[in-house]
């Protein structure tokens, strides 16, 4: 798994594992079989694909999408 910290103006979705400290702006897209383990803050929303996982410490100012995937909830949600 690969460490991220970065400031992201916009929407993303990593192609890789990632341990993600940092700030989206946009929404978060985790793709299928990829792991992200959230540190930071997702300003929009947080969308899981079939077979992805995601383990949220973080805060996610949106929504949670689970399209089929695994969440794994440690941290906080303006909206559920």
């Amino acid at each position: 798994m690969d460490d991220l910290a970065a400031n992201i103006h916009g929407s993303v979705s990593f192609e890789r594992n990632v341990r993600f400290y940092g700030k989206v702006e946009g929404d978060l897209t985790i793709l299928p079989d990829h792991i992200l383990e959230q540190h930071g803050h997702v300003g929009r929303d947080l969308i899981v694909e079939v077979g992805a996982t995601a383990i949220v410490y973080g805060r996610v100012g949106g929504h949670f999408l689970n399209k089929g995937g695994q969440v794994f909830m440690n941290g906080a949600s303006a909206n559920k």
